[in-house]
């Protein structure tokens, strides 16, 4: 496997999304200090990249079920590979994120991070959040074309979507190691591949809906396997929920778990989580509903699998610093998992 970076050369004028990601980016405040609590409520921080998957903690504020548990929570626009130092020194209460190398690197590293849950996957409706697309007219129609292949990867190789990827790759007997890796950004990838630049991008909802709609790239077919064990989006928090206050993190999960009940089915039909998720992350409302809603277990389980299946993966790519699987079990909090059941 060859891993390059690539930045794309033209204009995003027609990629909708990256503009809105850069508002919510804007509107988020910089980590500083740890909240404390506030008059009658605890204030939480906690890191939230825009994503339709944290669409859980956008109902949970929106519909005041966070204020009944006695918490505001303000969202900071973190990606995981930040947040989790910041979770772990207190500079921060936790973050919606998603498993990855580094994630398991920082605890063996001794970093204090617990998991709570996965944020949302693969919809009711079996789509899933993720898809590999190709040009219209280009060369490459069938999942073994991709073998030696340019092909962008947002996050490299070292996350659960190129985990999951691999598994998409797995029908024709690809495997990442297969193809030349290209790192780039998320909105930057259906660009790149437009122009020529790479062969075929990972593609994330909601800019793979503005990008199917556009006509000018495709769902690459027979990439359907990967999305039956998740997605390894996860719900992570440090000690400031764990140790210091473990009251606010039983209330900051009972509240999700509330909003799950609210998230079943074909949620984007309901215009008041519409609203809610559009106010969250400026996404237009028009691009939220033309998007599968990702799918929300009531409970929040934790597929127990999923942690040992991706370091699994990431020690086959030579990233983890560590010799043996961290077990699952070490990985949850999962007393105040028991005590959040709604």
């Amino acid at each position: 496997m060859r891993s390059a970076t690539l930045t794309p050369t033209v204009s995003r004028r027609t990629f909708l999304l990256s503009t809105a990601m850069l508002g919510a980016a804007t509107a988020c405040s910089s980590p500083s200090e740890p909240a404390v609590s506030s008059g009658s409520l605890t204030q939480l921080r906690m890191g939230a990249p825009v994503s339709l998957t944290s669409a859980h903690i956008y109902v949970a504020k929106g519909k005041g079920y966070l204020r009944e548990e006695g918490l505001d929570v303000e969202l900071v626009n973190l990606l995981g590979t930040d947040a989790q130092p910041l979770a772990a020194s207190g500079q921060i209460h936790g973050y919606f994120g998603t498993l990855s190398a580094a994630f398991f690197n920082g605890l063996s590293r001794g970093l204090d991070v617990k998991l709570l849950g996965p944020n949302g996957g693969i919809s009711a409706d079996g789509r899933p959040q993720i898809q590999v697309v190709v040009r219209k007219d280009g060369p490459i129609t069938a999942v073994a074309d991709l073998r030696g292949k340019k092909v962008a990867l947002p996050g490299g190789s070292a996350t659960s979507s190129a985990w999951q990827f691999d598994r998409m790759l797995s029908t024709a007997s690809v495997r990442v190691e297969d193809i030349e890796v290209v790192e780039m950004a998320a909105a930057d990838a259906p660009i790149a591949l437009t122009n020529g630049q790479v062969d075929a991008a990972l593609a994330f909802y909601p800019v793979l809906a503005q990008v199917l709609t556009e006509g000018r790239l495709v769902v690459l077919p027979g990439m359907d396997k990967g999305g039956e064990l998740g997605m390894g989006n996860m719900i992570a928090v440090g000690p400031g929920l764990t140790v210091d206050n473990r009251d606010a993190g039983v209330g900051l999960l009972r509240a999700l778990n509330r909003a799950v009940k609210d998230l079943q089915g074909n949620y984007f039909d309901d215009p008041e989580i519409v609203r809610i998720v559009s106010e969250n992350t400026s996404i237009p409302a028009d691009v939220i509903r033309s998007c599968p809603p990702p799918g929300f277990a009531p409970g929040l389980p934790f597929n127990p699998s999923v942690p040992q299946q991706t370091q699994t993966y990431f020690r086959r790519l030579g990233t983890l610093s560590y010799q043996t699987n961290i077990p699952t079990e070490q990985l949850l909090d999962n007393q105040i998992i028991q005590a959040a059941r709604v």
